[in-house]
């Protein structure tokens, strides 16, 4: 049966910078498949993302401002999407789609989080940055796949067209290239060296590359079913480029020149324009004609792009969308509609703050003063940019997109314009109760029997104790201690360990859920059970505490990514 609803194929790519494809004047490298789709699609000259890669899928997922969402950061806790959060495969699976994602989430790392929880009937969550050999999490399942990541995911996604072809679906395939570290088959990284390209920026462009021809398959796939007509497809990337790669080392200043033909200023996780502006192509045969749009447009846009073109209502009206339907400009019969759009990097600032994974002490406030260089506001061809205390940058971006001429003193009318709405909406986000979260972990999800509390994600820390992207460390002395925000979702006897690297013999712990306690004496090289708690339902902290160790430097214990933490398993005892 021919579908009636379009299906929808979202690829977003990791890394891939405004430059890093042939048809925005690359001459180095070899796209012909995304250069095909470009020309072919509605293409958007001026789309931006957010600098970084969380806030920008928990943008595109919910049509909001990631910091609406709960998403600050890219790690510690930071980087998780409230639960009550609608999602986009939420919205289609209600709906009448089949859904299924597969490559990066990153919109949460635990229960309830994953995609699985959140409107995906199927999902294969590749582990960050495993490019080879990938270990997957298939519905809950942790498989071990074979090759090349990028031609994994993509015979799965092909498998799942197969599979659903005669039913519209929803095909969510978030690419882990050309993420760092930076590795692609031989044959890629060889001919782009002998360009005279060095090896790493030979091994981006070989990523890339790759993509592009996956991308290819999928596209023969959609053909060979006779339904590529019938498919709204959407690419992007999730941020700007960045030049560092822990096994291949930086690329040069020219090299970054390279990924980046109109000269922006900036790159990945940076408030200037080559931070967040990304490719976007969007294609749908069936109602939109090929052309180039110039209006600036955003992430948040897909969200309500999406249910328009599918007729699909959100399913809590009570969470407003910052983003707007395209459909009448990907039809032709409108402009983008003016209006102010709001954006931020994975940076917070507090007075005091001097690390970036601290944690805001409880006596600290955010407010809009503090802010620097994370912030900004767009209208039209003017951004304004936050860049101190109290200074402010304003540029015209169709005549300078290198962001070099600031024009606050000739247009201060504007500049107070822009700066008062730019305010309203980050003192509104502070005093919203959603912004800036720190993930929350439930106790008791359903058909779990046991959960793991990570140490990455505190609310609070005392003693030496210090917060790190993955793991807290510089557990040293007694009255070290971290909090953790968790939610018991049943009444239930739960048992309490220990999971972590025990230093220094003679070390004792104590673990505090609400009013429970228990303490123990860990054991060297094994876990460590600790005791068992009745733990009534309903929101509170979990509490560590090191309450001894023995004499001597250095660390008494350790906590490691991802397995380590405070293990809790319902308790049988009916």
């Amino acid at each position: 049966m021919k579908n009636k609803k379009p299906n929808i194929v979202l690829i977003l790519t990791d890394d891939q910078g405004y430059g890093d494809i042939g048809i925005h004047d690359n001459e180095h490298i070899e796209t012909p498949t995304l250069d095909r789709l470009g020309e072919n699609s509605v293409r958007f000259h001026n789309f931006h993302a957010s600098p970084v890669c969380a806030p920008t899928r928990a943008s595109l997922l919910t049509g909001r401002n990631f910091l609406k969402t709960g998403v600050s950061h890219v790690h510690g806790g930071r980087d998780f999407v409230n639960i009550d959060e609608v999602m986009l495969p939420e919205v289609l699976k209600d709906n009448g789609y089949k859904t299924a994602m597969m490559g990066k989430w990153h919109s949460g790392k635990t229960n309830a989080y994953l995609p699985y929880n959140r409107g995906f009937d199927e999902a294969w969550v590749a582990t960050l940055y495993q490019h080879y050999n990938c270990r997957m999490d298939y519905n809950g399942h942790m498989v071990e796949t074979k090759g090349w990541t990028t031609d994994v995911l993509t015979d799965l996604a092909i498998d799942f067209i197969d599979d659903n072809s005669d039913q519209p679906f929803f095909l969510y395939l978030p690419y882990l290239g050309p993420h760092e570290p930076w590795e692609a088959p031989d044959a890629y990284v060889d001919k782009y060296q002998a360009k005279g390209l060095s090896k790493g920026l030979s091994t981006i462009y070989g990523m890339v590359e790759q993509i592009d021809q996956n991308v290819g398959r999928l596209f023969n796939k959609l053909e060979e079913k006779n339904i590529m007509d019938n498919t709204l497809i959407i690419y992007m990337s999730d941020n700007g480029p960045i030049g560092d790669c822990s096994i291949n080392g930086s690329l040069t200043q020219a090299e970054m020149d390279l990924r980046n033909p109109p000269n922006m200023r900036g790159n990945k996780g940076t408030i200037w324009e080559n931070g967040s502006r990304v490719p976007c192509f969007i294609q749908y045969p069936k109602k939109f004609k090929p052309r180039l749009i110039t209006d600036f447009a955003s992430c948040m846009d897909i969200f309500p792009t999406i249910l328009d073109i599918t007729n699909s209502n959100m399913l809590n009206e009570s969470l407003s969308i910052d983003g707007l339907s395209l459909i009448p400009t990907l039809e032709g019969d409108s402009d983008v509609p003016n209006r102010f759009l709001f954006n931020g990097t994975h940076e917070t600032w507090w007075e005091g703050r001097n690390e970036e994974w601290e944690v805001m002490p409880t006596s600290e406030k955010l407010t809009f003063e503090q802010q620097r260089e994370n912030i900004s506001v767009r209208e039209g061809k003017y951004k304004l940019v936050k860049t101190g205390l109290d200074t402010y940058e304003l540029f015209d971006i169709e005549e300078d997109l290198q962001e070099t001429k600031d024009l606050s003193l000739d247009y201060p009318q504007k500049t107070e314009e822009l700066k008062a709405a730019l305010k309203e909406w980050y003192v509104d986000l502070i005093h919203s109760g959603r912004s800036h979260q720190i993930a929350t972990f439930y106790i008791g999800y359903k058909d779990e029997d046991s959960t793991l509390i990570p140490t990455y994600a505190p609310v609070h820390l005392e003693g030496q104790v210090k917060a790190s992207s993955h793991f807290t460390y510089n557990w040293t002395s007694a009255g070290d201690a971290q909090i953790i925000n968790v939610d018991v979702l049943a009444d239930d006897y739960y048992k309490l360990s220990f999971k972590g690297k025990v230093i220094k013999p003679n070390t004792i712990i104590n673990v505090q859920i609400g009013e429970q306690k228990v303490e123990g004496t860990l054991r060297l090289n094994e876990q460590t059970e600790l005791g068992v708690v009745k733990l009534p339902k309903g929101k509170t902290y979990l509490t560590i505490s090191l309450k001894s160790t023995s004499a001597g430097e250095g660390e008494a214990i350790q906590f490691g990514y991802p397995a380590d933490g405070i293990v809790i398993e319902k308790v049988n005892r009916n």
